[in-house]
This record gives C-alpha cells, structure tokens and sequence, in this order.
C-alpha cells in the first residue's frame, strides 16, 4: 500500500505472513527498509509516523522517521504453558541518500527518549545480515 509523508515524500507499507515492512523515498520498494521487519508477529496499523529534521539554510530536511510498530512474540518457556507477549516497539528509520533502513528499536513501553538516538548518522548495512540494529534502552 502507497503512503504519502511528510512534503510528499512516498512511503510504502508491505505485509505478509503476519509481518509488515515499512519504507520511505520515490524508490520505497527498493530500499533495505522494504525488506526489515520485526521477529515475530508485527503490525502498523495504528502507527502514526514521527518526523525526525536536522535544521539547515533553505529549511528542515527529515533524516529519520520514527513509527510505533505492535509486537506479538509466543513466550515457548513460560511454565505451565507458551503464552502471548504483546509488546511496542518504536523503529527508527534512516531517511535520505545512502539508503533507507532500520537503525535502532526502542522498547516503547520501557521508554521513548532515544527514539532518533544516532539516526542522523547511521549508515545503512552496519549490522550482520540477520542481526539486528540495536535495541536502545533508556534507564528511567
């Protein structure tokens, strides 16, 4: 499904088997972020996209967009039986040139104070195929 953003700026959002993707830019479904999801069951309906800017002559220009994703993982090891964690997690998504990707998870229920924590920065392809950006953890 196509989304229009901030400015204009095209967005697409993909699901399958339980999964979503989101992606930015005129070439959504090109980028890596077309491809990134979350373990586990994961859904967008409900989000709403976060803007992320960096100030310059001439005006903002958006570097990263923050967006609430619902998690669903099965808990094998719970005794008496497996059971439902049910979870948010906000995903910071690189913008611009040099690639659209996820580059941080941030535990929405813990707390949100690093949500563009090193997004301006990021480069996409940083982390191991298969291995996750990292998870940022904020104390209270």
């Amino acid at each position: 499904m196509a989304l229009q953003g901030l400015g204009g700026m095209a967005g697409l959002i993909s699901a399958g088997d339980q999964r979503m993707t989101v992606s930015f830019g005129p070439r959504a479904k090109d980028e890596p972020a077309a491809a990134e999801t979350l373990q586990g069951f994961n859904d967008v309906y409900k989000a709403r996209i976060e803007w992320r800017f960096v100030h310059q002559a001439g005006g903002s220009k958006p570097f990263a967009a923050v967006v609430r994703w619902s998690t669903s993982l099965l808990d094998e090891f719970n005794s008496p039986g497996p059971k439902t964690i049910n979870g948010e997690i906000l995903v910071v998504t690189r913008l611009g040139s040099g690639g659209v990707c996820h580059l941080c998870y941030v535990d929405a229920l813990a707390k949100r104070d690093a949500a563009s924590a090193g997004a301006n920065d990021g480069i996409c392809g940083n982390h191991e195929y298969g291995v996750a950006p990292r998870l940022v953890t904020v104390a209270s």
